[in-house]
């Protein structure tokens, strides 16, 4: 109950309503074009971004110090770092100690 009250007017801007009678009804509005246009765009785009910058001034950080500085989740990391290095951006050089990142 609290989350359907809670999270009503995020995903229609309305709030719900509770009737009580015989049988206890619950309404609950959906706005497909309100949700729409509250979205975000391209945080993925702007991840990459982010994490390859913090490469280019530190190229010897690790995935999980690149996780900690960024205050990203270390699997989200490692899933743009793959990425990268699967279109040849991205490359890691020397043990996986003491390598360092090349961005091409």
């Amino acid at each position: 109950m609290r989350n359907l009250f809670k999270y009503s007017r995020f995903y229609s801007g309305r709030e719900s309503e509770f009737i009580e009678g015989d049988v206890f009804k619950i309404i609950i509005p959906l706005d497909d074009e309100f949700v729409t246009t509250q979205t975000t765009q391209l945080p993925t785009q702007t991840s990459e971004q982010d994490i390859i910058a913090l490469i280019k001034q530190e190229p010897e950080l690790s995935q999980k110090q690149i996780a900690h500085r960024l205050n990203m989740n270390l699997n989200t990391v490692k899933y743009h770092i793959r990425k990268q290095k699967e279109q040849g951006k991205l490359e890691r050089t020397g043990t996986t100690r003491k390598g360092q990142w090349v961005v091409k």
